[in-house]
């Protein structure tokens, strides 16, 4: 089969999804659940235009191995994983890899603190709304590019220490007066004018 139509997303236009083997691109979308087929094991977005995808939750069964959401134009509001799933969790609205990796947050996320978390994949907090500060717990040693930006509602970052690595396009496209803090000292970013600091990149 090349082609799926998932019957109970009745808002769902028709060929939404092409399936190549055990790989599975969503092309477009309306609102609603992204429900991921058992048997597939990897997942792609598909060409994005002048529109984003945004799903009420994304549901991954126990065959999903690898899922790439690394784009701007995916919005997601909540996850859930198969429980016999080993290569994916959820923890504070975050969908997580076994190898420690933040890949996307929800709807009023929060980086889990528990230690399980040691890198921010790229657009891994892209576009998440209702949130004023973000706490980046010190088990986290990388931030990829663009893992926090365009989070209209962002105020504040706070590093509990020092990353080993922060990407550029970090911190951008949030609100026009953002602050990001390291050892109570705060690092103003007025414009998407970004001050240099250390290994911060732009």
């Amino acid at each position: 089969m090349d082609k799926i139509t998932f019957p109970s997303l009745d808002n769902y236009d028709r060929n939404l999804y092409h399936i190549k083997g055990t790989t599975l691109n969503f092309l477009r979308q309306r609102d609603g659940d992204l429900i991921i087929p058992e048997g597939v094991t990897e997942v792609y977005p598909g060409l994005c235009a002048n529109f984003t995808y945004h799903f009420d939750k994304l549901i991954l069964p126990a065959s999903v191995q690898k899922i790439d959401l690394m784009t701007a134009y995916i919005r997601v509001d909540s996850f859930t994983v198969d429980s016999e799933n080993p290569y994916f969790h959820v923890e504070s609205n975050c969908l997580i890899s076994n190898k420690g990796q933040l890949i996307r947050a929800g709807k009023d996320p929060t980086v889990p603190t528990d230690g399980s978390v040691i890198e921010l994949l790229p657009f891994s907090f892209s576009g998440v709304r209702d949130i004023k500060k973000l706490d980046i717990p010190p088990s986290v040693k990388k931030i990829y590019r663009n893992a926090i930006c365009g989070c209209p509602d962002l105020e504040a970052v706070e590093l509990m220490s020092e990353p080993e690595y922060v990407g550029r396009g970090n911190f951008l496209d949030c609100e026009r007066t953002f602050v990001v803090i390291y050892k109570e000292n705060e690092i103003m970013i007025r414009d998407n004018k970004f001050v240099q600091f250390k290994k911060f990149k732009r």
